[in-house]
């Protein structure tokens, strides 16, 4: 009977040291992930800087530009495969999702550990397979639940252009000061409003969160949400990834338009 609990006991050990190994590599491999992704785009912000100052031939600057956040993006693609049993992995691949296929990133997901496929991550990743995103001149996507900060459903307005700005995190605001000043004007503008609205999509979960976000930048825009946090069922049917991007509906429900940013949005409707 004693030597029976002496195997159990070491057995017990056993497993807790491997227990206790396993967890302490994953934290080195999330580790390992997060200084090789710093290191990335810490050179990408190396490169950016120098091209910008030491080449002064406009078309010149802006090919080396665009070429320098080309490869940037693709070694971070493949940093992010090679790390997609990490959690910082799995998430820049969520992140990243309009650079893989369908196909990519289903082979990504089969190959995951229990531990990643556990992750908010991971099942926005299958989210995102399973449907289809929208595209220029699909209507507006009923199915989605949309609310202003009274908790009520918005529907698009009718003959009008409706504009819908995904602005991701209320934490920090990535229209910069300018440009939100100028959306507000165009909100308040009576000619305007008799055309279009502007919404600002935010991630939250709760109305609250919303409110406080409406409560600190004490505009004129719209503030709305579909309460389901980072991963938001609007994020994924649209497949947002920068922010701010625009989604213009036109008259008939129809989107019309996807851009990057709101400067060529300000600048078309004040000049009509």
């Amino acid at each position: 009977m004693k030597t029976k609990l002496i195997m159990v006991f070491l057995l017990y050990v056993i497993i807790l040291n491997h227990l206790h190994a396993t967890a302490q590599n994953h934290k080195d491999l999330d580790r390992d992930y997060v200084k090789k992704d710093s290191i990335l785009w810490n050179e990408y912000e190396k490169r950016m800087d120098s091209i910008v100052r030491n080449i002064a031939d406009t078309q010149k600057r802006k090919a080396d530009l665009i070429a320098n956040l080309d490869e940037t993006n693709r070694k971070n693609k493949e940093l992010a495969i090679s790390f997609k049993n990490t959690i910082g992995g799995i998430e820049r691949i969520f992140m990243t999702r309009a650079q893989f296929t369908k196909t990519e990133l289903k082979n990504v997901l089969e190959s995951t550990s229990l531990r990643v496929r556990k992750t908010s991550a991971f099942k926005a990743i299958q989210d995102h397979l399973n449907i289809d995103q929208i595209k220029i001149g699909n209507l507006w996507p009923e199915h989605l639940t949309i609310v202003d900060t009274a908790n009520l459903p918005i529907r698009l307005k009718k003959n009008i252009t409706n504009i819908i700005i995904y602005n991701g995190s209320g934490m920090s605001d990535c229209m910069g000061e300018s440009n939100r000043s100028e959306l507000n004007k165009l909100a308040k503008d009576a000619q305007f409003s008799s055309r279009a609205k502007i919404y600002l999509f935010y991630n939250t979960e709760n109305i609250n969160t919303l409110k406080n976000i409406n409560a600190k930048f004490n505009d004129h825009l719209e503030y709305i949400s579909d309460l389901t946090g980072d991963y938001s069922n609007f994020k994924i049917a649209t497949g947002s990834q920068a922010v701010p991007t625009v989604y213009i509906f036109n008259s008939d429900g129809k989107l019309e338009a996807i851009q990057l940013g709101v400067e060529d949005l300000i600048t078309k409707w004040q000049n009509n």
